[in-house]
């Protein structure tokens, strides 16, 4: 059975996930516009103050879940070299958008990888810290 997801005259998928999935690949490339837009010119702020406020220390681990195009990561992992950063996100295309970013950044702490944010590929508490924006 095919259900129709979100906009239905965009896509029909056989469940929530791919749908959810498709609908963060069309919106990629308009992602970090739009979130400057509805935040008011306010993300990068709130980003930042979110990092400020992670007490971090060398050798830890922390996960940006459903990472979008980077941009959390990228703050962690430039405020703190010596932590690695594992980000996911289910969209590929938001993670081809974050790993130009990291290409441009110089930043070798941080992997990307696509994920589900309900099913994990991590073993249990192998972090020591959890951030995720919007």
């Amino acid at each position: 059975m095919v259900r129709a997801v979100g906009f239905d005259k965009h896509f029909y998928t056989d469940s929530w996930k791919e749908g959810n999935r498709l609908f963060f690949d069309q919106l990629a490339p308009k992602y970090d516009f739009l979130n400057e837009i509805i935040s008011l010119g306010q993300q990068g702020f709130y980003k930042r103050a979110a990092v400020a406020d992670l007490q971090l220390q060398a050798g830890q681990r922390v996960l940006d879940l459903c990472t979008g195009t980077g941009d959390m990561a990228l703050l962690i992992a430039g405020r703190f070299k010596a932590v690695a950063v594992d980000a996911v996100d289910a969209s590929e295309r938001m993670l081809e958008l974050a790993r130009l970013k990291k290409a441009g950044s110089g930043l070798e702490n941080i992997c990307f990888s696509a994920a589900d944010a309900l099913a994990l590929p991590f073993e249990n508490n192998c972090f020591d810290a959890v951030v995720m924006s919007f």
